[in-house]
């Protein structure tokens, strides 16, 4: 990743065609700026990966395991084992964000928190908020006596 980013740094694009030369093609610049982007998302997740050490972020251990397999795999040029680790990485990394956005649309969709209480997050599709040793959180619902869909 350094020779990559002291190369964008020096301007010297060039100098990745002598390593990837069957990949960075002259003229070709989507395939080129793909490419680029490809590497800097690796490079973000790469260096913000020590961030999992925290204890609140330690219980996603399983971002670490995919990224250590699809890197290894990628190293050792098994690209055929280096895809589906980098998919898999690619999606707990973003399982978040397609949570979230999917939320919102459900919010959306039914006008208002429907299927759920929003003020503990808990209802049948939502799992309770554990600790890092995996245990849940469960707090108790603050619903009120009688339930009216108006």
């Amino acid at each position: 990743m350094v020779f990559y980013a002291s190369a964008v740094l020096a301007g010297d694009l060039s100098r990745w065609a002598k390593v990837l030369p069957k990949v960075i093609v002259p003229g070709n610049t989507l395939g080129n700026m793909s490419l680029s982007i490809h590497l800097a998302l690796a490079a973000f997740i790469t260096f913000a990966g020590p961030l999992q050490v925290i204890p609140q972020i330690r219980a996603r251990l399983v971002i670490i395991v995919c990224a250590i397999l699809a890197w290894r795999y990628a190293t050792h040029r098994n690209f055929a084992a280096h895809r589906p680790w980098a998919l898999r990485l690619f999606l707990v990394v973003s399982g978040v964000g397609f949570f979230r956005v999917g939320l919102l649309f459900w919010i959306l969709v039914t006008r208002g928190p429907f299927g759920f209480d929003p003020k503990t997050s808990l209802g049948p599709f939502l799992a309770p908020p554990r600790t890092a040793s995996g245990d849940a959180i469960l707090k108790k619902p603050n619903f009120p006596s009688e339930l009216s869909l108006v």
